[in-house]
């Protein structure tokens, strides 16, 4: 039998089913670990705070099966967690392109991994030349989603390339520039020593020499990329004091300690945003793979996207994961190669590597121009493999 239910019900119902699925979103740290199940089925799971999981306020829906990747070696189903509009951005003036492409991010969680590469000599861009040549030959038709760079000596002839790059559908990675006078401490002979409290402060303190010559340092990335990038509608994914956590820093964060890290980046973050009027950006936190340290510094209101940089001999699991996965943000792996020239590095392995291990991985980037192919400083190969995997979205595939 038919049951009719006053209009005023059915409004009530549908306003109270719509609440339970999409709650206010946060950015709070997860204290359970994303899962993905398989069987049957695809699950999230997530506590309360976590912004992950069907009843936090994330729909998951099954996306392709796993057996379907070539790559994968696991069995299970992905997933795609779709986080309601209005993920908050860390610069609260960001532009709504900013902000759409951050929300995207959180969409691809558990579902799909944006390939990425640094840029060097216009090497994703045609016409192909020299190494460039062999990289686009050997991964024909695919070209990597993200473009990326930022050593100074890139700046003059990049900052159009990646400018093509976003015109070309794709998102722009920039390495934030810097400079210190000598600190305190040695840095294990790599000729730099790390920075001491009244190093920091006297950094981050206007009118200082210490905090002119940081700034002017940063300047070079400033007028060089990012506010041509700016001009140009652009949003860019930056990255300030990356490998934080490495000794091989002078802005080490293990001697300078949590609160002294986490004021150097935010004055980094304050200048680009306020002094600068930069609201074309999104905050990559970096650390390196495997040595501890993760979240040293790590402040949530001045972060969209965390990541690590992981060099070995072939792609595995990235140590670090599981502590950036627990601050809730978009994983963006900042720089992945091989450490050996000797290795035959399959690309081809990562798909199911962060499908089954790390599928809150929403984008990877290779290092060097190089990297994807063999011959080169980083030697790679299966790249068209890897830029074919179901798992992967390339250049053309991104949708905001």
């Amino acid at each position: 039998m038919k049951r009719y239910f006053p209009i005023s019900g059915l409004l009530l119902g549908i306003v109270a089913l719509g609440m339970a699925l999409y709650p206010t979103p946060n950015n709070a740290a997860v204290s359970a670990p994303f899962t993905v199940r398989g069987g049957g089925g695809a699950a999230c799971t997530g506590d309360s705070d976590s912004g992950l999981g069907a009843s936090p306020g994330l729909t998951c829906q099954p996306q392709y099966s796993a057996a379907a990747n070539a790559a994968s070696t696991s069995a299970d189903l992905s997933v795609q967690v779709v986080p309601r509009a209005g993920v908050a951005t860390a610069d609260p003036q960001a532009t709504p392109t900013t902000q759409r492409v951050l929300n995207y991010l959180y969409t691809l969680r558990g579902n799909h991994t944006l390939s990425g590469q640094y840029n060097r000599n216009n090497d994703w861009q045609t016409p192909y030349s020299g190494k460039s040549q062999s990289v686009a030959q050997a991964c024909s038709p695919n070209l990597p989603a993200i473009g990326g760079g930022g050593d100074t000596s890139w700046l003059s002839h990049d900052e159009p390339v990646w400018a093509a790059q976003w015109n070309s559908g794709g998102l722009v990675f920039i390495m934030l520039n810097y400079s210190f006078p000598n600190g305190t401490g040695p840095d294990s002979g790599r000729g730099f020593n790390f920075l001491s409290h009244s190093d920091v402060v006297q950094l981050t303190t206007p009118g200082t020499s210490a905090y002119a010559q940081l700034h002017n340092a940063m300047d070079v990335t400033i007028n060089g990329a990012l506010i041509p990038l700016r001009d140009a509608g652009a949003t860019v994914i930056i990255r300030p004091y990356w490998e934080m956590n490495g000794n091989w820093t002078n802005y080490y964060s293990g001697s300078m300690g949590d609160a002294d890290f986490a004021l150097l980046w935010q004055d980094a973050f304050t200048y680009l945003t306020t002094n600068k009027g930069l609201h074309n950006l999104l905050f990559h936190f970096s650390p390196n793979g495997g040595v501890g340290g993760y979240t040293t510094g790590f402040r949530s209101q001045y972060v969209d996207v965390v990541g690590l940089d992981w060099y070995t001999s072939q792609p595995t699991f990235v140590p670090g994961y599981n502590e950036l996965a627990a601050t809730g943000k978009p994983i963006l792996l900042g720089e992945i190669a091989t450490n050996d020239a000797s290795s035959t590095y399959d690309w081809s392995a990562w798909p199911g590597i962060i499908q089954s291990q790390m599928p809150l991985t929403v984008g990877i980037m290779g290092w060097w121009e190089d990297s994807l192919v063999p011959g080169g400083r980083f030697p790679g190969f299966n790249c068209s493999q890897y830029l074919e995997s179901p798992r992967m979205i390339n250049l053309g595939g991104v949708h905001y």
